[in-house]
């Protein structure tokens, strides 16, 4: 009996994936979840991000300590990424990939988006208030963390 191959899996919430799950609406160039993802060959010359390797598995560059999450490309360019225990796919990336800056700015309420034409605006997903300036709060973190980076 032929074996049968596993279902293709796209990153999560990609644009034209279908509802149902089974049939990728894009070709399947990102490999099924739990297979290693395909890594073009080094030439000279070339860095491992030049050549798309997402890196050594399992290991952060910031701190270099064990980590069940790996970095990847989406074929539209995109990052997401794949956690190698439970074989999901999340495009926010995990707070232990995160650098201290990163894990300071994500606890903040504040987040800056852009609108469908393009303008800049913050949100507060505690408060539910959106506006277009950026908010002291989030101004006074950033210029904190740049501080904290000079040093």
């Amino acid at each position: 009996m032929p074996s049968q191959a596993p279902p293709i899996a796209i990153p999560p919430m990609m644009p034209g994936a279908p509802a149902d799950g089974k049939t990728p609406a894009v070709p399947p160039i990102v490999p099924p979840m739990g297979m290693p993802v395909p890594v073009m060959p080094m030439m000279p010359g070339m860095t491992a991000a030049a050549a798309g390797s997402p890196g050594q598995p399992g290991v952060t560059k910031a701190s270099k300590k064990k980590t069940t999450w790996t970095e990847h490309k989406s074929p539209d360019g995109r990052c997401y990424y794949y956690n190698t225990e439970t074989k999901q796919s999340t495009w926010e990336k995990p707070d232990e990939l995160k650098s201290a800056a990163e894990l300071q700015l994500s606890k903040c309420p504040w987040k800056e988006h852009k609108a469908d034409n393009g303008k800049v605006y913050f949100h507060n997903s505690v408060t539910k208030e959106s506006r277009w300036t950026k908010p002291k709060e989030l101004e006074e973190l950033e210029d904190r963390i740049t501080k904290e980076d000079a040093m």
